[in-house]
Parts: C-alpha cells; structure tokens; sequence
C-alpha cells in the first residue's frame, strides 16, 4: 500500500507511469504469492494450500480496510 502511495507522490504529473509501477508490483507480488501457493504442502493435500490462500486473502483485505479507514476519501481502489 505505501509503494503505491509513493509512486503516486513521485509521478504526479504522469499518473500513467505511476499506475504502471504499481501494476508491476502487484503483479510480482501476486506471483509470489501464486508461488507460495502452489509449492506449499504436498500435491495431494489441498487444505494447506487453501488455508494458505485465506490467510494471505484475509491479510490483504485487513490492511486495505485499515487504509481505507485512515484515508478515507484520499483512497485510491486502483493503484
């Protein structure tokens, strides 16, 4: 969330070259995430890899809730 806060202050007369650093780390980070994911446990035992899955989901919804409270209307939904 502060990255993409930062890359917004740091660009902001070119909101395009901001969103697609963010969109460059979001996308690596989702791909972290997939690769955790995926590699988790064994192949057989899905409920690892599930509970995996909500933990991190379930993260990332708190702390864009938290950032949703503290900014309010200066909250950007896209980065």
């Amino acid at each position: 969330v502060d990255v993409t806060y930062r890359a917004l202050g740091d660009h902001p007369t070119s909101p395009t070259m901001a969103r697609a650093k963010c969109y460059n780390t979001l996308d690596a980070y989702c791909r972290l995430i997939a690769l955790l994911v995926r590699h988790s446990g064994d192949a057989s035992n899905n409920v690892t890899k599930i509970n995996l899955l909500s933990r991190v989901l379930g993260t990332v919804a708190t702390v864009l809730f938290q950032d949703h409270e503290i900014r309010h209307t200066e909250f950007q939904q896209l980065p």
